[in-house]
């Protein structure tokens, strides 16, 4: 990484991307920003990133004309990175509770449903080790012998689960995410990684987060100063330059935003149009970056 950087968004703060917008077009004079990997945590944050930046463009460069940067979640980038690279069909979430339906030998979707989230949490917190190892420390770990029977029952199911899958020359999105991470180190160089509202990733989203850090030329983060995200960040914002001349990661926190000291009266004909406007007032304060819960 050549030049990283760290905006630390205070609570309340409004128009915080605009800082990140301003890099990101610093960064690319000629309106193509197809060299940036603009990061969000959902899919809804994704979409609301895009219109915000057109209108930024519109509103302070007068730009209506330009090659957008690539937008992703982290999930469908590194699903997108093992579609292009990987050899595996990757399977549905959909599917993964049939499987299991398939190897209980009844029609029980709760339970499978219950053993595909439990073989997501462990990919993403336990990623580390494989589930024969992980079954060994449950039963270790856990004295009540009724309790720690169904556990090594359910590690036992979630192997057959794996076995089955790689004999039809498969892979689910867990394990795809996960290899994703070996190919984004192979294969992504020059581009500038961009990410914005991450508060509490697993360890798995970490990997993938280092990897992109480690591959990439430019970064930005956009976080809140009460996140979890920030404290990686920070360990890395207080390490030296290395000695091959990259920059520093910088922290820089933008500034607070005062809220107006009084509240206007506006006037509507009817309260179909006062309810109308009120949740456009409401909508505007999200999109500027105030919480919900922060609004009354």
């Amino acid at each position: 990484m050549k030049n990283g950087i760290v905006f630390i968004a205070p609570l309340g703060a409004r128009n915080k991307k605009a800082a990140v917008f301003d890099e990101i077009i610093s960064l690319c004079p000629d309106n193509d920003y197809s060299q940036v990997l603009y990061i969000t945590p959902s899919a809804f944050s994704e979409s609301e990133t895009k219109q915000q930046f057109f209108r930024y463009l519109k509103s302070t460069c007068s730009k209506s004309s330009y090659i957008p940067f690539r937008s992703f979640t982290l999930s469908s980038l590194c699903k997108d990175i093992y579609e292009t690279y990987g050899k595996q069909n990757i399977i549905s979430d959909r599917i993964e509770p049939i499987i299991f339906c398939e190897l209980l030998g009844e029609k029980n979707i709760g339970y499978a449903k219950y053993l595909s989230d439990l073989l997501s949490i462990i990919r993403h917190y336990i990623s580390g080790k494989e589930l024969s190892q992980i079954k060994e420390d449950i039963k270790t770990l856990i004295f009540e012998e009724k309790t720690m029977k169904r556990a090594v029952n359910a590690l036992g199911l979630l192997e057959l689960y794996e076995k089955e899958i790689k004999k039809k020359e498969l892979i689910d999105f867990g394990c795809a995410f996960k290899n994703s991470i070996a190919m984004i180190k192979e294969h992504i160089t020059g581009q500038t990684a961009v990410f914005d509202g991450f508060f509490d990733p697993t360890p798995l989203e970490m990997e993938a987060v280092s990897a992109l850090i480690e591959k990439t030329d430019n970064v930005y983060v956009l976080v809140e100063e009460n996140a979890e995200f920030l404290k990686f960040f920070s360990a890395v914002a207080d390490q030296p330059a290395a000695e091959n001349g990259e920059d520093e990661f910088k922290k820089i926190k933008l500034k607070s935003s005062h809220g107006r000291k009084t509240t206007g009266y506006y006037a509507y004909p009817s309260m179909e149009d006062e309810v109308e406007g009120i949740a456009r007032g409401v909508k505007g304060l999200i999109i500027e970056g105030v919480k919900p819960n922060e609004i009354t």
